[in-house]
């Protein structure tokens, strides 16, 4: 993996956002380098970090409950970008439409695991 930073002759962030899209330059924890594995590690990260607020959530006086509810949705929902890059990372271009509707479907139907197991016991039997 070749490491480009940027010279002060090259102007540091417009040449960051010139050339850093066509690099891959950005996309990792650093800055400059892609960490292997880091979008699994940014999204792990913001779920182990929205726990506390939940806990806190629970416990907390009224006031304060909606400071740690709005704490524990963002950390929540934050690893929603990672998770989509790591899908259209891995899926073909042609079939990201079908992919990403799959990880809707298995993400708003709580149910859609049971199902499957159900259908799977009722062709078994």
């Amino acid at each position: 993996m070749t490491v480009m930073t940027p010279s002060a002759t090259q102007g540091g962030a417009r040449f960051f956002l010139q050339h850093g899209a066509e690099h891959g330059y950005g996309r990792g924890l650093n800055g400059y380098v892609l960490l292997p594995g880091s979008y699994f590690l940014v999204s792990g990260a913001a779920m182990l970090a929205g726990f506390p607020f939940v806990i806190a959530l629970l416990r907390a006086p009224f006031p304060w409950v909606w400071v740690f509810l709005f704490a524990a949705c963002f950390c929540l929902f934050f690893n929603t970008g990672p998770t989509n890059t790591i899908l259209a990372n891995v899926t073909h271009p042609s079939i990201w439409a079908t992919g990403f509707a799959v990880k809707i479907f298995v993400h708003e139907d709580p149910n859609w695991g049971n199902d499957s197991i159900d259908l799977l016991r009722a062709r078994l039997v």
